[in-house]
């Protein structure tokens, strides 16, 4: 998909209409294929195995499109290509191995609540490693993050040179989080179909509040990604007494977090922007991503 769109140029309305169907797709496959994979047997022989080669391909892939390779044609579009498959391998392996750490599934609720509210601060909070990265180097981020791309449309001068055109981004973080919480969900039995049935309508939903002029850049997409997690299989939780002491704590100190990042994110003094810059953490769209800037990210 991504090679067919790097090479065909489509009329504007129907380009853009594609757009918006591609989005979809985009988001959704890639969340069916860590479904389906997180049902194997894992092992940390083939968590680490997955893990190596991915960062591998994925690494090489990166390399050879910023230092070797020319900006557009065919070449440059295959290597981009493969390297979103290396970063959906090494993501997956990742996961797997942090799954296998977690013993109890009532392990889940506090995992998912603290990494939405660490993520909302990452995305709001402008002095975030996050935040530094999307606005000093942004093609770092764009390199390792995952692309949505977008429909091309014919130009006077005639058909564009081979290239993928970026719509939005969604960080590795998501990817890797979601990977483990498959894998979790299936080693304990619970909702897992239920989970992706939900999680990929209201994330293609979440992207779009980032693609539409809502005014939002960025947004910490593992706040719906716990939620859908949370909320689907909340069934299958029985906590004693402790634990839900001890997730009170940690829900506690993830609001901390989120609401010193979002008033930090607020009184902030706003730069001026200096240029167009690519989207980082969260869900966010490059074409509007400028330097105060991000992902789907986080």
């Amino acid at each position: 998909m991504r090679l067919a769109l790097g090479l065909v140029a489509l009329p504007g309305p129907l380009a853009v209409a594609l757009s918006i169907l591609l989005t979809v797709l985009f988001v959704a496959l890639p969340i069916f294929a860590l479904f389906r994979a997180a049902a194997e047997e894992w092992t940390p022989a083939k968590g680490f195995t997955l893990l190596g080669a991915g960062a591998a391909l994925h690494a090489g892939c990166a390399l050879a499109v910023a230092r070797v390779l020319p900006e557009t044609g065919v070449a440059t579009v295959v290597t981009q290509s493969l390297g979103q498959v290396g970063l959906a391998m090494w993501t997956l392996g990742l996961g797997a191995l942090l799954a296998q750490l977690i013993r109890d599934k009532n392990l889940i609720i506090p995992v998912a609540i603290f990494l939405a509210g660490f993520d909302v601060f990452l995305i709001f909070n402008p002095t975030s490693i996050t935040q530094q990265l999307v606005q000093q180097q942004p093609e770092f981020f764009t390199s390792v993050a995952m692309s949505v791309p977008q429909a091309r449309a014919v130009t006077e001068g005639g058909p564009p040179p081979a290239r993928v055109e970026p719509l939005a981004y969604v960080g590795p973080a998501d990817l890797f989080f979601t990977a483990t919480f498959f894998v979790l969900l299936f080693r304990h039995r619970m909702r897992v179909e239920q989970t992706v049935r939900w999680l990929v309508p209201v994330l293609a939903v979440y992207l779009a509040l980032v693609l539409l002029p809502t005014g939002f850049r960025m947004l910490p997409a593992l706040v719906p990604i716990g939620a859908v997690v949370l909320l689907v299989n909340l069934r299958e939780f029985k906590m004693t007494r402790e634990e839900k002491v001890a997730t009170v704590g940690v829900a506690l100190l993830s609001v901390a977090l989120a609401t010193y990042g979002v008033y930090r994110g607020v009184t902030a003094p706003k730069a001026p922007p200096t240029g167009p810059s690519t989207s980082g953490g969260g869900q966010a769209p490059p074409e509007r991503a400028t330097t105060p800037v991000p992902a789907p990210r986080g």
